[in-house]
This record gives structure tokens, C-alpha cells and sequence, in this order.
């Protein structure tokens, strides 16, 4: 479980305009949970992220991992990195081994996992990805940059933290790539039992996967709630420029002239709602 109580940072705190880009954040999420983090532009979002696996230490406030302060456990710094990762918004930047089965080995053999067993994980990792094996012995650097995506998402994926946090996972993949990604991660997620924090500017995308949502704003929390709860609140979230995602929104117009479900997120769902309607109207 990761507790998070009163979470502050602020950038330039020693100069001028200092600006506070994180502030009294509170939220709980346990194991086998999937978080989603929204908000606009600015938000905090990737600053909240960095502050969760330990790239940023806190001005003020506590992140807990079952329990115990990160901030104060200094000494195990390591055993942190390892229990908590990150794929950064942008991969290039931290993409860096000679090779892209290097990249994703580096995790495992800081962790001193034999070599035997870290081909297995590497392997592992490219299938839960969909990077082709063909990949691996080419430098990351040369990937497109939906390769380099998935490649950082594998290196993440290849220490089994107990704490994931992806951001931006699917920017600039193709419909058909994102679904199998966001297929994979599930999957992944399923099997690993763990906690998993995505960041997204997809609706849709966090109304599918996560139980919990929180909606930063300039720093601020907002709402942290279920999916249907948070998508419940659509002026309010108009008013901060995000959108409920689409079939909420087609729910919603059916319902101006049929008495419908609107708190529907799932297409699936929504499907059975607009039979049923039609169902009744031929009756």
C-alpha cells in the first residue's frame, strides 16, 4: 500500500518566483489497484510522479510504502528504486545502454540477478511490450518513437516493482499499437498483482483501466475517487478543460431525449443500455 499525506514541492525555492507545483496531495491506493492521475497541461501530474518513485524529495509531507516514510529511509534508497518505477513521459531520456536488451537487462543485473535468469526477464518483458525480438541487439537511441516507448516501459516492467507508474504510456502509438499495449499492461498488472499509477491525458483510457482516479489542478488535488464518481462531476472538470470521456458523452446526449444510464464509461455497457431502449420502444 502507498499512503500519501500532505504532499508539497515547490521549484526555486531560492529564488524569486518560486512555484509550487504540488500541493497537500492526499491519497491511499493498495495493492492490486490501478491508479489514473488527470489534469491539464501544468497540472502536476509528472512532478507528483517523480516525487513517488524518489527522483524529487518533498518540501513537505509523506509518501508511506506499507507504512514506512521513504523520505526517512534514506539509507535503503536503493530498495526503493527497485520497489518503485517509472517510465518517464519521454523515453529517450531514459533510454542509455549500448544495446536494447542492455537497456532492459540494466535493472535486473543492478539487482543481481544471474544472467540466465535475466534473459528470461528480458524476454518476458518484449512480450508483455509487443517489441519484436528483432530489436534487441540495435541501440535504443535508433528506435521510432513508439519503440522507445515500449522498450522504457519493458525496462521498467523487467524489476517487477511492487509500485508501476507509467506516464503518458501510449503518447504518439497508433490506435492499433495502444490498444495492445494497454492490453499488455493489464495483463501484466493482472499477473504481478501489483499497484499500478497511470498518467494520461486519455479519458477513455483511465475510465477503462483504473480503479481511482485523481484530478490534479495547478498543483492542487481536486478529486480522488472512483471513475464513475469523477466522471460524475463533468462541469467541474469541464471548467478545468477536460472532457468526460466519449461514451459518457454520447450517453449523455441520448439521454435529452431518452431516459438513460449516464454514469456508463464502458462502450460494452452502453451497448446494453441502447438495446434495452430500443427493446422497450418496439414493445
Amino acid at each position: 500500500m502507498i499512503e500519501v499525506k500532505n504532499l508539497c514541492y515547490t521549484y526555486g525555492t531560492k529564488t524569486q518566483n518560486p512555484v509550487n507545483a504540488v500541493k497537500n496531495v492526499n491519497f491511499t491506493v493498495k495493492n492490486s489497484e490501478i491508479m489514473g492521475i488527470i489534469g491539464k497541461t501544468g497540472s502536476g501530474k509528472s512532478t507528483l510522479a517523480q516525487l513517488l518513485c524518489g527522483l524529487l524529495t518533498p518540501n513537505r509531507g509523506h509518501i508511506l510504502l506499507d507504512g514506512k516514510d521513504i523520505g526517512q529511509n534514506l539509507k535503503n534508497i536503493e530498495d526503493i528504486y527497485f520497489k518503485i518505477t517509472m517510465a518517464l513521459q519521454y523515453p529517450e531520456n531514459q533510454l542509455f545502454g549500448k544495446t536494447v536488451y542492455d537497456d532492459i537487462a540494466f535493472g535486473p543485473r543492478n539487482k543481481g540477478i544471474c544472467e540466465s535468469e535475466i534473459k528470461n526477464i528480458v524476454y518476458e518483458a518484449i512480450k508483455f511490450t509487443n517489441l519484436s525480438e528483432s530489436l534487441l541487439n540495435r541501440s535504443p537511441l535508433y528506435l521510432s518513437g513508439g519503440e522507445k516507448r515500449k522498450c522504457a516501459i519493458a525496462g521498467v516492467m523487467a524489476l517487477k516493482p511492487e509500485i508501476l507508474i507509467l506516464d503518458e504510456p501510449t503518447a504518439g502509438l497508433d490506435y492499433e499499437s495502444k490498444i495492445q499495449l494497454l492490453d499488455s499492461i493489464t495483463e501484466y498488472h493482472k499477473k504481478e498483482k501489483n499497484i499500478l499509477i497511470l498518467i494520461s491525458h486519455s479519458m477513455e483510457e483511465t475510465a477503462k483501466l483504473c480503479d481511482k482516479i485523481l484530478v490534479l489542478d495547478r498543483g492542487n488535488q481536486v478529486i480522488f475517487d472512483s471513475p464513475q464518481n469523477v466522471f460524475k462531476e463533468h462541469k467541474k472538470l469541464k471548467n478545468l478543460d477536460l472532457d468526460i470521456p466519449q461514451t459518457a458523452q454520447i450517453m449523455r446526449y441520448i439521454n435529452e431525449k431518452y431516459p438513460v444510464n449516464t454514469n456508463i464509461l464502458s462502450p460494452h455497457e452502453a451497448e446494453k443500455e441502447i438495446i434495452k431502449i430500443l427493446n422497450n420502444r418496439g414493445a
